[in-house]
């Protein structure tokens, strides 16, 4: 059972990148671009890099080249915080705006595809089943930690 969950997470990592593929390309965004500005656009509370790094899983040094290639394409601005000069605060400019809505639009495609034939209800119990797995995974990390 185990080697089947691993294998269906890369599944769905590898469909869910590939289902980007020629949106990726006509934007001329790498898939790490497209990550950054999806959690940008989908959690725009958590607008800073620790944020990004924290909460999806993209390494610090990854993050930080996704950054700063997004704002030299103008789709990011990166500012001080305004109680913290050592927090930089992310924020899409219009244009990143305007394309991360678009990959929103596909994102939303994507999971439809996923889902298609699947319940509300089933979805539901997914969802529990990951929160608790989720659960117990910090929770054991917790203790190695110490």
């Amino acid at each position: 059972m185990a080697q089947e969950w691993i294998a269906h997470t890369q599944k769905i990592k590898t469909f869910y990148n590939w289902s980007f593929h020629d949106l990726a390309k006509e934007l001329d965004l790498s898939q790490l671009e497209i990550d950054i500005l999806l959690f940008l656009h989908n959690n725009p509370e958590n607008n800073v890099a620790r944020d990004l790094c924290n909460l999806r899983g993209i390494a610090k040094s990854n993050a930080s080249n996704g950054i700063r290639i997004l704002e030299k394409k103008g789709l990011l601005i990166s500012s001080a915080d305004a109680d913290s000069r050592k927090i930089r605060r992310l924020n899409l400019t219009s244009a990143g705006q305007g394309i991360a809505k678009r990959l929103a639009a596909k994102q939303r495609d994507i999971f439809e595809t996923m889902f298609a034939g699947v319940s509300k209800e089933q979805i539901q119990i997914v969802q529990q089943i990951m929160d608790q797995c989720e659960k117990n995974m910090e929770e054991q990390m917790k203790w190695n930690f110490l």
